[in-house]
């Protein structure tokens, strides 16, 4: 990205840019030109901006397929229980008294396997899919929104610069610090597509 100062300062420099107080109409194609040149097409912003906001439709409509397939994979349950059962027998015998105790303990050990073929042919985790593909598909639909404004606002703001520029310090600093938060912004939608080219 060219900065403005550094832009404004090419621009100044070259022998056939206008001063800004008599800036002639005609010079507007060649600064479009030229921002056009500094910048990456409005396109490839778009899809940097829609490919950060959020999954890509082939990976939000494969979301519903594993969805219905994850039905051939078993839930697995399993279960443990230990008992200790206890048998008296108290009785006479001929020679003495009986008393015996008798102690049996158990484990068991189970593993159960369930399946839910029936979500082949429709599962609720179809729905749930469907639904995050449509929030998907609305964060990346505003995330194209917002940086093609970004976009053209940064560009109409470094057009000013150079058309008209303010003659306050303060009122050149300001849109200069615009054209800064701007292209911020616009480099955290696209995933740094900006600062790549600085």
């Amino acid at each position: 990205m060219i900065r403005p100062a550094l832009l404004l300062a090419a621009l100044a420099a070259s022998p056939s840019a206008p001063p800004p107080p008599s800036f002639d109409v005609r010079d507007v194609p060649r600064l479009l030109a030229r921002l056009a040149a500094s910048d990456p097409p409005v396109a490839e912003v778009q899809r940097a901006a829609a490919l950060r906001a959020a999954a890509g439709p082939d990976e939000a409509a494969s979301w519903r397929a594993r969805a219905r397939w994850a039905a051939l994979l078993p839930v697995a349950g399993a279960s443990y229980s230990h008992a200790e059962r206890s048998t008296r027998t108290l009785g006479l015998s001929t020679s003495a008294e009986v008393d015996l105790l008798r102690l049996t303990p158990t484990d068991e050990v189970g593993v159960r396997l369930t399946w839910r073929l029936g979500d082949l042919i429709f599962s609720a985790a179809e729905l749930r899919a469907a639904e995050a593909s449509a929030q998907a598909a609305r964060r990346r639909e505003q995330a194209v929104e917002r940086a093609t404004t970004l976009y053209f606002k940064r560009r109409e703001l470094i057009a000013s610069l150079w058309i008209a520029p303010p003659a306050d310090p303060r009122e050149r600093a300001a849109v200069e610090l615009a054209v800064e938060g701007t292209t911020a912004e616009l480099d955290f939608l696209t995933g740094g597509l900006f600062g790549r080219r600085r």
